[in-house]
């Protein structure tokens, strides 16, 4: 759906992509053994903080990333690797 909605509006000069996050730091508990133990999955071995969900999509916004389109960024402090 990215693809194809960035084919679409590219003549008008927009951009779209996505974010794919598995979870932050918002929503772990660390009084959660489930958390706890799906920490152990993370390379980082920490989960996401939503500053860098945030930083993400601030550069995604910015010029600097005028050439990414149609693109999904992961953003999940390597949870998806494993």
């Amino acid at each position: 759906m990215t693809r194809a909605v960035a084919s679409e509006f590219a003549d008008r000069g927009m951009r779209c992509c996505a974010l794919m996050l598995a979870w932050a730091d918002n929503i772990f508990d660390s009084d959660d053994p489930g958390d706890v133990r799906d920490l152990e999955r993370s390379p980082l071995g920490r989960v996401t903080r939503t500053e860098e969900i945030a930083g993400t999509v601030a550069f995604l916004v910015s010029e600097e990333a005028g050439a990414i389109t149609g693109s999904t960024v992961t953003v999940d402090a390597g949870y998806l690797c494993r």
